[in-house]
């Protein structure tokens, strides 16, 4: 992908990608999520604060799927950040087994509402 636009329609080797999406979609399969890099001149501090905040958000998610697998099963299928409607959003919220969840789950729900007048996807 070339580093200047996360946004790009083709990466450098000229595979089909649609930026952050298409990495994200293509990471599935290995869970890994594609981050942005922390800029080289931001304080140490920030990226000693990201890793230990991503470190503990990664150990409750999978907590969540060692624990309640049938309610990650249906977060995990439902794709709360590009998919799923409003009801289900709310059936998940309604559902959440832990304040994480649930915070998770609002979390997204925030996103979906943010995003939706700046891309025109309706939140529904």
């Amino acid at each position: 992908m070339n580093p200047a636009s996360p946004f790009t329609t083709s990466t450098d080797d000229g595979r089909f990608a649609n930026g952050l999406a298409a990495e994200y979609f293509n990471n599935q399969a290995t869970r890994e999520i594609p981050m942005t890099p922390i800029p080289a001149d931001a304080p140490a501090t920030q990226a000693i604060n990201e890793a230990a905040g991503m470190s503990r958000v990664e150990v409750e998610i999978e907590e969540l799927r060692l624990k309640y697998p049938e309610w990650y099963a249906l977060y995990d299928d439902a794709g709360p950040d590009f998919f799923v409607t409003r009801g289900e959003m709310a059936e998940l919220m309604a559902a959440a087994p832990t304040p994480f969840a649930l915070g998770l789950m609002y979390g997204k729900f925030c996103m979906r509402v943010e995003i939706a007048p700046n891309t025109g996807i309706a939140f529904v």
